[in-house]
């Protein structure tokens, strides 16, 4: 019998951690992707990368949902931040039914898993959690290049007074780029 508790606690702290990494990863992504958009360095080094190119070329796609850029910005990071929350609630309720599905194997066990589950905030962002904050400040930088150049004032006055805290180094790194100044 204690063989079978083995098996079975070795198959839910597996699951546990898979489930942990990913409840963890929901709840850092918002903050990590809070950082890049507070860091006007580290949106230039992956402008850099990218390239103007392809910034231009990919920010002739962008088309200002009922027209308008901000609502494409709002409802992306509305959108974003609302699937991170859905992730993060599906994992924990999962988590949780597994962790009090494991004091039925005994107490040691319980302990065990939630131990695991919490050893697993410990563990850095995942290289796909980073892609997708990367991703959405991808999007944030093609409409804010795209509206620069349809409407300067509405997106100045939107990146520097509405959104200040958000797209205020998007808006001057792109400022840049287009060789104008704030």
């Amino acid at each position: 019998m204690i063989i079978i508790k083995i098996i079975t606690e070795v198959v839910l702290g597996m699951i546990l951690l898979a489930l942990g990494a990913g409840f963890w990863a929901c709840v850092k992504s918002p903050s990590f992707i809070a950082d890049i958009l507070s860091n006007r360095k580290a949106i230039e080094r992956y402008i850099n990368k990218i390239g103007i190119i392809k910034i231009i070329e990919d920010s002739k796609e962008i088309k200002p949902i009922v027209d308008s850029y901000s609502y494409n910005m709002i409802m992306l990071l509305k959108e974003g931040i609302g699937s991170l929350d859905q992730a993060r609630n599906m994992n924990l309720i999962i988590g949780l039914i597994i962790i009090g599905g494991s004091y039925f194997l005994g107490l040691t066990f319980l302990l065990i898993n939630i131990v695991i589950f919490l050893l697993t905030a410990g563990f850095p962002l995942p290289a796909s959690a980073q892609n997708n904050a990367f991703s959405d400040v991808y999007s944030l930088i093609l409409n804010v290049y795209k509206w620069n150049n349809d409407s300067p004032e509405e997106c100045k006055n939107f990146c520097l007074n509405e959104q200040y805290r958000l797209l205020k180094n998007i808006y001057i790194v792109v400022l840049d780029l287009s060789g104008k100044k704030v």
